[in-house]
């Protein structure tokens, strides 16, 4: 969708305007709003043109590569418990102590996303899009994951969260995108770990 409106501005010659610094909840609301044709269209831009934004303000022509989403579809349960692999089933998830799981004769609703292959992050790449997300008003989580990167492609969306949703934390949001390279760093960490853990506890003495 931010795809569609950043494609939408450029051919209206409506820029998108969002505050350069955010650092509050009503920052992230409205840089996120930003995105939308009621805010793009409705107000008028204080740029005085469209290649120099006005103080405080920054201008976003392009996004950094994200998970493309396909659309909607309608699929039947017996589909998925038929042709997919069982590691490939839906997890049951446990919701207030309840056991919640697929039925196996059932119309399910699916969101359909681009598979993003195994590659490598590179932190610059990673980094525009943590900037990103920030700018259009996401805050991060206290624990974000660097598997849920993918050739420096945030594939799991769970690690960041829009302004009006919950988890959205503003001490978060107020020190700024995160960074990267400290992100990376989980995987030294894990490699660290694996190697105590093969090498085994040391000898007592």
């Amino acid at each position: 969708m931010m795809q569609a409106a950043v494609d939408q501005a450029a051919a209206d010659s409506q820029p998108i305007l969002v505050n350069a610094k955010p650092a509050t909840w009503e920052d992230a609301v409205a840089n996120l709003t930003a995105f939308s044709d009621e805010r793009r269209l409705n107000i008028p831009s204080p740029a005085i043109d469209d290649s120099v934004p006005p103080p405080g303000l920054r201008q976003i022509s392009t996004i950094p590569r994200m998970k493309r989403c396909y659309g909607w579809l309608s699929i039947h349960s017996k589909v998925l418990f038929q042709q997919l692999s069982w590691s490939l089933w839906p997890p049951p998830i446990e919701v207030n102590r309840v056991s919640r799981c697929l039925s196996r004769d059932k119309e399910y609703i699916a969101i359909v996303y681009e598979f993003v292959e195994e590659g490598q992050n590179d932190p610059e790449t990673m980094q525009k899009a943590m900037d990103f997300f920030w700018l259009a008003g996401f805050s991060r989580t206290y624990s974000p994951l660097l598997a849920n990167w993918k050739s420096g492609v945030l594939v799991d969306l769970s690690d960041i969260v829009p302004p009006q949703g919950w988890g959205w934390v503003a001490k978060l949001y107020e020190d700024g995108p995160g960074s990267a390279y400290v992100l990376l760093k989980q995987r030294s960490e894990l490699r660290g770990t694996v190697a105590l853990e093969h090498r085994g506890p040391m000898p007592a003495a």
